[in-house]
């Protein structure tokens, strides 16, 4: 996983489907002990968010512009993705 990019962070999202419930989600990340801030929605997620793929990843503009997507297992600990990252921040 990517460390903190100058501006961004390194924010996650948890879809609580996968766990039934914001609940079930908290104690999941709880009991797995991440140390890395996790939102949840306080509604129900778009529909945009929808997928039947797990782990599906959408990088979120500043702006709140989706502008890229991933369904399925990817690599983002690479110079592409941290220079695609920071260069939404500038």
């Amino acid at each position: 996983m990517l460390g903190p990019i100058r501006g961004i962070g390194t924010p996650q999202v948890s879809k609580p489907i996968l766990y039934g419930s914001a609940t079930g989600s908290k104690r999941f990340i709880e009991r797995k002990n991440f140390t890395f801030p996790v939102y949840l929605p306080a509604t129900s997620f778009p529909k945009v968010f929808n997928s039947p793929f797990i782990p599906t990843t959408f990088i979120i503009s500043p702006e709140g512009n989706i502008v890229a997507g991933q369904e399925g297992m990817a690599r983002y600990d690479t110079k592409e993705v941290r220079e695609f990252l920071q260069g939404l921040v500038q």
